[in-house]
């Protein structure tokens, strides 16, 4: 079972189309600099992970160059997991260097989704104190 299964709002579409939109929104911030292989690996890894079906995964790949951000602001799952879906598409930017193209793009992605820019700046402060706590205890494991 998928975090979108439990969404506890009324369901406007169906698991196909919400993963979809949300999978979209992530790839489309990634390839607004152009999509990485690093990025693309990383992003179907967690999505097959999550217990998408690899045909969702691609389909959505496939889309998210030319989608428009502001069009996941009507599927209620994406919007209902904006908070998440901003910082998954922030992580996963992040992978081959979080550039201005992607920046931008997340803050079309946060907008379309209805996150103030104060929402968004403290979003990306936590994926920072998270991946800076990743980092420390990679150093304390290693001893």
């Amino acid at each position: 079972m998928s975090f979108i299964d439990i969404v506890p709002i009324e369901k406007d579409a169906s698991f196909e189309a919400n993963w979809s939109a949300y999978i979209t929104g992530v790839v489309a911030a990634c390839a607004s600099d152009g999509l990485s292989s690093q990025e693309k690996s990383a992003v179907v890894d967690w999505a097959l992970a999550q217990g998408v079906p690899l045909a969702i995964i691609e389909q959505s790949i496939a889309k998210a160059p030319n989608a428009d951000m502001r069009l996941l602001g009507r599927n209620k799952s994406a919007t209902f997991f904006g908070p998440y879906l901003v910082r998954d598409a922030i992580r996963m930017c992040k992978i081959d260097g979080l550039g201005e193209p992607e920046k931008a793009a997340i803050a079309k992605l946060a907008e379309a989704v209805h996150l103030s820019a104060s929402q968004l700046a403290e979003i990306y402060g936590v994926v920072d104190r998270y991946d800076s706590a990743l980092l420390g205890w990679k150093r304390i494991l290693q001893r």
